[in-house]
C-alpha cells in the first residue's frame, strides 16, 4: 500500500469523530477517536501496526508513548488535514521554535509521516529566508554589489544551521530532506562556500558535523 506524500484537507470533519472510528489513540491526557484507514494512509508505522497479525491495540486503544503529547496531537491533526500547528511556535529568533520543530521532525521520522517531515523542513527553510531580510547589498565605486549580513542576522542563521547539523549528528536520521532544505536555503542566502566562510565562519560553525559540512561543500 502506498503512503501519501501530500496531506489531505478532506478528513478534518472526521477528526476525533466516533463516526466510523475503529481505534482510539491514547497519549498523555488525550483520547482521540481515529480511523485506521486514514492513519495508515499517511504513516508507515501505523500501516505496519494495523495490518500486523499480532495484536497492537488493547480493547481498541492504541498507545503512543515516549513523546510530548502536544507534538503527537499536532502530528495526528496534520494527518487529518489541519493546516496549522496546534501550538503556535514562538517567534523565529527564539530557540524554543527550533527545538519544537526539531522534536516534530524526529516524531515525523519515527512514525514515517513524510508529509509532516516535509512541512517541518519547509518551516526551517522559511525561517532562514525570514532572516534574509537583514541581508543587504553594498555597491562599491565600480558599481559591483557585495552582499552583507548584519550581526543579528548572522547570529540567527548560524543558530539554525548549527542546531539542524547537531540534530543529524546526534540522531540516526535516514530522511535527509531537512538537511537538504536548510542547505539549499543557506546557499540561497550566500552565493557560495567562500562567502559563507567569510560571513559565518561556516567551517568553525560546523566543526565535528562532518556529514553536514561535506554535503554543504558538495552543493557549493
Amino acid at each position: 500500500m502506498m503512503v501519501a506524500t501530500t496531506a489531505s484537507p478532506n478528513f478534518q470533519h472526521l477528526y476525533d469523530n466516533p463516526f466510523l472510528s475503529d481505534v482510539t489513540l491514547s497519549f498523555g491526557d488525550h483520547r482521540i477517536k481515529a480511523h485506521k484507514a486514514i492513519l495508515i494512509g499517511y504513516s508507515k508505522v501505523f500501516l505496519a501496526a494495523f495490518t500486523s497479525k499480532l495484536p497492537t491495540t488493547t480493547e481498541g486503544v492504541y498507545e503512543i508513548e515516549g513523546h510530548d503529547s502536544d507534538l503527537v496531537l499536532d502530528m495526528i491533526k496534520h494527518i487529518y488535514g489541519f493546516p496549522e500547528w496546534t501550538i503556535q511556535p514562538p517567534l523565529p529568533e527564539e530557540k524554543a521554535r527550533i527545538y519544537y520543530l526539531q522534536d516534530m521532525f524526529l516524531l515525523a521520522n519515527e512514525y514515517e509521516v513524510a508529509t509532516l517531515s516535509a512541512l517541518v523542513a519547509g518551516n526551517f527553510a522559511e525561517m532562514l529566508q525570514d532572516f534574509r531580510v537583514d541581508c543587504y547589498v553594498h555597491y562599491g565605486r565600480e558599481g559591483r554589489g557585495c552582499r552583507y549580513l548584519d550581526t543579528s542576522s548572522s547570529r540567527n542563521i548560524s543558530m539554525v544551521v548549527r542546531e539542524v547539523a547537531e540534530l543529524y549528528h546526534d540522531n540516526n536520521i535516514a530522511d535527509k530532506s531537512l538537511m537538504h532544505g536548510v542547505l539549499d536555503a543557506l546557499l540561497d542566502i550566500g552565493p557560495g562556500y567562500e562567502w559563507l566562510e567569510d560571513r559565518l565562519q561556516i567551517t568553525d560553525l560546523l566543526q565535528g558535523m562532518d556529514e553536514f559540512l561535506a554535503e554543504l561543500i558538495s552543493r557549493s
